[in-house]
């Protein structure tokens, strides 16, 4: 039998997870559909896949949006979020090593 391919540290690290922004407790609570994106790196334009969401037809106070920025230290991530979202969004950065592991 092959033994299991160990882990490497960055998938048992803490992932230095931080909530950069998030909605009130009650819009949260309210939604039905979350949907998330995320990203990995310095650049962070997201403006086509945000856009995307806007387009879709289920009801806005049924919908949050997670963005989860990939990115080793350095300062907090900015994102321009559509206003129409802004409310409705949580922003997280973390160190996941790559956008699948942050998935």
């Amino acid at each position: 039998m092959i033994p299991p391919r160990p882990r490497d540290a960055v998938e048992l690290g803490t992932r230095d997870l931080q909530v950069v922004s998030r909605p009130r407790q009650c819009i949260i609570d309210a939604a039905s559909v979350a949907v998330a994106v995320t990203s990995h790196g310095a650049h962070h334009d997201l403006s086509r896949c945000l856009a995307s969401v806007l387009q879709q037809s289920i009801e806005r106070d049924r919908l949050v949006v997670v963005v989860l920025i990939d990115q080793v230290g350095g300062e907090p991530p900015i994102v321009e979020v559509p206003l129409e979202l802004a409310e409705r969004t949580v922003l997280l950065s973390a160190n996941c090593g790559s956008p699948a592991r942050a998935r």
